[in-house]
């Protein structure tokens, strides 16, 4: 019985790193994602699960009893930027990278395209340039596009974002 659930963990906890080792291949595709509120819980409890299952249950010596560990004791033990802020921050440099190109360049004229055909009905989706404004917003940055142009004063923001509590 108790091979059985050992077994039964093991193969939870593969499972668990092969979705890790997805979500790590997309890292180049973090530059360009644009994060919903949705998107960002489902990033952070990812994480979450994964360090609980890393950093196992607390076990009380007085009662013998297993607790799970709460977020705080996950944050204190794990001590780094959680991955919804590895994300942004990525993101924003990506996005220094490409208001720093020549304004000929592709990617550029995607940046600052504005579009001319009709939108659908409804709410419009959040854009990629939204998420940057409003990342940039919430850290009080109103000139963003000016210091995008100065690369190390836009390293000083980026780190700034990835290591803000």
């Amino acid at each position: 019985m108790l091979q059985n659930h050992n077994n039964e963990n093991a193969e939870r906890f593969k499972q668990l790193r092969r979705k890790a080792t997805k979500l790590v291949r997309r890292k180049k595709r973090d530059e360009t994602w644009t994060l919903t509120k949705q998107s960002e819980s489902m990033l952070g409890r990812f994480e979450r699960k994964i360090l609980r299952r890393i950093f196992g249950p607390l076990r009380d010596p007085e009662t013998l009893q297993y607790k799970i560990r709460i977020n705080a004791e996950l944050e204190r033990l794990y001590n780094a930027p959680d991955i919804v802020r590895e994300v942004k921050a990525q993101r924003l440099r990506w996005a220094g990278h490409v208001k720093r190109q020549a304004d000929d360049r592709v990617i550029r004229l995607v940046w600052e395209q504005v579009p001319a055909e009709k939108r659908p009905q409804g709410r419009p989706r959040k854009r990629w340039k939204d998420g940057i404004t409003e990342d940039l917003g919430k850290m009080g940055i109103t000139n963003g596009e000016e210091l995008m142009l100065d690369r190390d004063k836009w390293k000083l923001v980026v780190k700034r974002d990835s290591t803000q509590e």
